[in-house]
């Protein structure tokens, strides 16, 4: 995170009960606008939706979303972010964006060959005859990996140093 901004008194009002809290404080809070945090999730993901208002409200500066299997299918007007945190840049991931280039990354696609888990979970669902995930529990899934995200980008909750 490079370049942290110093808070405006416009943000210092907007993010005022997240300068209380000791895990966030005004640092935390201006690592927070300078963060870049990748979304990778399938076109209309409800849990994509949740991860990027989450971070939009807590005021993460810029939001990359990538879109699975085609770009611009995410269902929202960047506008529903930006009333939430104006400050946001929200743009499109682009074919040579590597994760590296960002702070946080959260992968909320359904191609299950990237995750062995996800996949022994979706064939645990179809062999229960399970619906897949999608709806209230996609919106869980999505506000829980933007507090994940979260974490990491606040240092909050990170394993100890290997000694």
């Amino acid at each position: 995170m490079s370049g942290t901004p110093a808070l405006s008194p416009e943000q210092g009002l907007r993010y005022a009960r997240q300068l209380l809290l000791p895990e966030v404080g005004r640092a935390g809070q201006e690592r927070l606008l300078s963060a870049r945090v990748l979304i990778r999730a399938g076109g209309g993901s409800t849990a994509a939706r949740a991860a990027a208002t989450y971070l939009a409200a807590a005021g993460v500066g810029t939001l990359c979303l990538a879109e699975e299997p085609a770009p611009g299918t995410f269902g929202w007007d960047e506008g529903d972010l930006r009333a939430l945190n104006p400050d946001a840049k929200v743009v499109a991931a682009l074919p040579g964006d590597a994760d590296a280039s960002f702070d946080a990354v959260i992968d909320l696609t359904r191609d299950l060959t990237r995750d062995p888990t996800r996949r022994l979970a979706a064939d645990a669902d179809a062999d229960a005859g399970a619906p897949g995930p999608d709806g209230p529990a996609a919106a869980l899934a999505g506000a829980l990996a933007a507090v994940e995200a979260l974490k990491r980008l606040l240092g909050v909750g990170s394993p100890a140093p290997a000694a």
